[in-house]
C-alpha cells in the first residue's frame, strides 16, 4: 500500500480534495511514537506536494520519569528542526494530570487526553490552523471499540472514533500498525516507545496486549467484522441524532428538596416523548454532561424515566415530569449541606438577571480580537471578571476546576479552602462558565475573585 496516497485521499472528509488545503495551515499532533512520527513524515511530504504549511505540537504530560518523557519531546522537536517545521512543545506541570483526573472523576488516561486536546485546540487557534491531524490508526479504532463495548457504551459511542470530527482529521485511519511499522523501517524513521504501553494496569493496554492477541488466535478476521459492525452503529447514531434535533435542553433556576441544587434543565415533554427510546436516553446523558454530573448514573434509572416513569431519583440526580415539562437536576452533597437553594442562570445576552437572589447587570466591558467581553455588576458596583456570552452563572460543585495564570488548573474546593469559605456558604458564590470554567466571583461576598485575564 502506498501510504502517502492513502493519506492524501483520507486527510479531508469524503468528497473533499486534499488540494483544498493549499495555502492553509495544518497542525500535526506528534507524540514521538511510531504512529505519529510516520504521520509527521507523510504530512511533510504531502505539504510539499500540495503546498500547505505544516506545524507541529507535542505535549509532555509529565506522568513518566523526566528523562523518558522529555526524551519524547526532544525527538519530536529535533526531527521538526531537521525538516524546518515549526514545533511547539507544551509541558504540563507534574501532577496536573492526576489533579485533573480527580477533578473530573475519571481515570488518568481520560484526564491526559482532556488536557492534550485542550492544548491542541489552543495551538490551533493561536496558529490559525485549518486542521489538526492525530495519528490514530486501524488498530487504535479496534482498541477503542472493544474498550467501549466492555464499558457498556451505548450506540452513540460504541462505534469508536470518527475519521473526521470538527477540525480533527485522522489520516492513518485505515492503515494498520504493522503497515506503519514497515514504513518506519523502510524510511529510517526514528521513534520512541512509551514504556507504559507494556503496563497492563491500564485498561487499554490489557486490551492491546492480552485480549486482541487472544481474539487473533481464536477467530481470525474478527477485526474486519468488528469494524463493519461499528460502521453500522455509526449510521444508527446519525439516525438518533437526526431524530432528536428538535428536542433541546433549556437552563432554569432550581430550588427544591433537602439538598442544594447545583442546576436544572428542562424541555417540553412532548418533544422528549416524540423521540424514540434510544434518543431519549441520549438526551438524558447529554443533560447530565451539561450539568457536569460528577457520578456514573445507573442506566436502569435513565431507562425507567425514558420509558415513561413520572419521577425517578437517586445517585444525586432527579428526573421529573411536571407541568408538561421534563426536568433534570443534580445536587452535590459537598456544596450546600444545609439545604440552601442553589442557582443556575443561563445568560445569552446583556441585561438584568437574578443570580442567587442578587440583582445583577450583565454589560459589555471591552473587545478582544474582535469579540466582545462582558462583566457582571451589582447595584452596589461590585464587578466580576470578564467572560464571553453566552455564559452560565451558577453555584459551584466540588468537581469544578479553574485555570490559574500559569495555564494550570485548580479545584474549586481548594480555592474555597484557601479563602476560608465555610462549607455551608460555598453554594452562594457564583462561578462563571462560557466556553470553559471561566472564573469565581468571590468579591460578591467579600472574598477574592478568581478570573484569569483573557489574552488579546
Amino acid at each position: 500500500m502506498d501510504l502517502l496516497v492513502t493519506v492524501k485521499n483520507s486527510i479531508c472528509p469524503h468528497g473533499v480534495s486534499a488540494e483544498t488545503l493549499r495555502g492553509k495551515t495544518v497542525l500535526a499532533a506528534v507524540s514521538g511514537g511510531v504512529d505519529s512520527m510516520v504521520m509527521l513524515d507523510l504530512l511533510r511530504k504531502l505539504s510539499q506536494e500540495i503546498g500547505f504549511t505544516l506545524r507541529v505540537i507535542t505535549v509532555n504530560h509529565n506522568i513518566r520519569p523526566d528523562a523518558e518523557t522529555s526524551g519524547d519531546a526532544e525527538l519530536v522537536a529535533n526531527t521538526c528542526a531537521s525538516y524546518g517545521i515549526p514545533c511547539t512543545v507544551r509541558v504540563l506541570r507534574r501532577g496536573l494530570v492526576a489533579e485533573t483526573s480527580a477533578a473530573r472523576g475519571k481515570g488518568t488516561e481520560e484526564a491526559a487526553r482532556f488536557l492534550r486536546y485542550e492544548a491542541f485546540e489552543e495551538e490551533a487557534r493561536n496558529t490559525g490552523s485549518e486542521m489538526v491531524c492525530v495519528a490514530h490508526n486501524r488498530n487504535d479504532r479496534l482498541e477503542t471499540i472493544l474498550q467501549r463495548f466492555l464499558q457498556g457504551a451505548g450506540v452513540l459511542s460504541s462505534f469508536g472514533m470518527r475519521q473526521h470530527r470538527g477540525i480533527y482529521s485522522r489520516p492513518l485511519f485505515d492503515i494498520s500498525r504493522s503497515e506503519i511499522e514497515e514504513y518506519a523501517a523502510r524510511n529510517n524513521i526514528q521513534f520512541r516507545t512509551d514504556a507504559t504501553n507494556a503496563d497492563n494496569s491500564y485498561f487499554r493496554n490489557r486490551i492491546r496486549n492480552s485480549l486482541i492477541p487472544f481474539l487473533n488466535e481464536l477467530e481470525p478476521g474478527w477485526d474486519s467484522a468488528v469494524l463493519h459492525g461499528a460502521e453500522k452503529n455509526m449510521a444508527a447514531a446519525d439516525d438518533i441524532n437526526t431524530s432528536k434535533k428538535n428536542a433541546s435542553w433549556t437552563f432554569v433556576s432550581f430550588a427544591s428538596g433537602k439538598k442544594s441544587g447545583s442546576g436544572a434543565l428542562c424541555m417540553d415533554e412532548t418533544d422528549f416523548d416524540r423521540c424514540p427510546f434510544t434518543a431519549r436516553i441520549t438526551l438524558l446523558y447529554e443533560g447530565l454532561t451539561l450539568l457536569k454530573c460528577p457520578k456514573r448514573i445507573p442506566y436502569s434509572m435513565l431507562a425507567s424515566f425514558a420509558d415513561g416513569a413520572g419521577k425517578v431519583s437517586g445517585a444525586g440526580v432527579k428526573l421529573e415530569r411536571k407541568g408538561e415539562k421534563v426536568y433534570l437536576s443534580i445536587f452535590d452533597e459537598t456544596f450546600g449541606e444545609k439545604g440552601e437553594a442553589g442557582f443556575f442562570v443561563f445568560v445569552p445576552c446583556p441585561g438584568r438577571y437574578d443570580v442567587g437572589g442578587e440583582s445583577v447587570t450583565i454589560r459589555a466591558a471591552n473587545a478582544v480580537s474582535g469579540k466582545k467581553l462582558f462583566v457582571a455588576e451589582t447595584d452596589d458596583g461590585c464587578v466580576s471578571g470578564e467572560f464571553f456570552l453566552p455564559v452560565v452563572i451558577r453555584s459551584g460543585t466540588s468537581s469544578d476546576s479553574f485555570k490559574t495564570s500559569g495555564g494550570e488548573r485548580k479545584l474549586l474546593s481548594k480555592i474555597f479552602s484557601e479563602w476560608h469559605v465555610m462549607p455551608e456558604n460555598r453554594w452562594k458564590i457564583p462561578v462563571f462558565e462560557d466556553d470553559e470554567n471561566r472564573g469565581v466571583w468571590g468579591s460578591l461576598f467579600g472574598y477574592p475573585d478568581w478570573f484569569v485575564k483573557i489574552d488579546s
